[in-house]
């Protein structure tokens, strides 16, 4: 059955900007020719979207069974987003050297795990123990009990993004100024869910029963709006500078398509 729950709206209203950012990268850079940093900015982009908008159906839905279901839409989002966040920002950055297969691979056993043990949860308990519905201010809303899998999950996911934080933290001392707006833009659209991720396992939400973590994503989708559009994130990024400055001998000057 289906419930009209007020808190679902941002989330799709994120999950359909996400959508448009991923097109409007993959309309101007195809898959094929897009650099590195492009794709795995896609793929982080598709996880946060599988996160926000399985999180929105779930919303609006009342019954276990479809409540599970878009939990496991969630998870695919979940389960990657930590490694592909970070992988993201070794391209961005210009450290493409270290993405090399050991690295993925070891990157990817967690998320994958995470992803089985989701579906068979019901028969070892290791992800979630219990899931309930409860009724939450007058909407159906899931309530799981973690099993000791998910805290080997967050631990993985919060490694991830601290270590992307570092990386960005670098950048930011590193580059000249017409970066740092950029990189401190990521570097808030970053801190914002995991922020609201702690707060929320450490069961201080002030919406109780409800995961605030999407919701800050809605306003981490806004940090990267600006720093795509304003601040050119994939058109001018620290990369270029390393890659010119590590090849040529003479002076040169970096520019972009708008001769910025």
């Amino acid at each position: 059955m289906w419930q009209l729950n007020p808190y679902a709206i941002p989330l799709f209203l994120t999950t359909f900007a996400l959508l448009a950012y991923i097109a409007a990268v993959l309309i101007r850079w195809p898959w094929r020719s897009a650099p590195l940093s492009h794709r795995f900015f896609v793929l982080v982009m598709g996880a946060i979207a599988f996160w926000t908008g399985g999180y929105a159906f779930e919303l609006v839905r009342t019954d276990i069974g479809a409540l599970l279901f878009f939990t496991r839409v969630s998870y695919l989002g979940i389960a990657s987003l930590g490694p592909l966040w970070l992988l993201f920002m070794l391209a961005y950055t210009g450290r493409e050297r270290l993405l090399r297969p050991p690295l993925l691979i070891g990157l990817s056993i967690v998320p994958v795990l995470t992803y089985i043990f989701h579906w068979t949860t019901g028969i070892h308990g290791l992800l979630y123990r219990d899931f309930v519905v409860l009724n939450i201010g007058g909407f159906a809303v899931g309530q799981p009990t973690y099993g000791p899998w998910f805290w080997v999950h967050a631990v993985h996911t919060w490694g991830c993004i601290l270590a992307a934080t570092l990386v960005m933290i670098t950048s930011v001392v590193r580059s000249p100024d017409v970066y740092r707006g950029q990189i401190i833009l990521l570097l808030a659209a970053s801190v914002l869910p995991v922020s609201a991720n702690a707060i929320y396992l450490a069961d201080l939400v002030p919406l109780n029963g409800y995961d605030i973590t999407p919701f800050a994503f809605a306003l981490a989708t806004l940090l990267v709006g600006m720093s795509l559009y304003r601040y050119q994130l994939l058109d001018l990024a620290p990369a270029a500078l390393d890659r010119v400055l590590a090849s040529m001998v003479d002076a040169v000057f970096v520019i972009d398509r708008g001769g910025r």
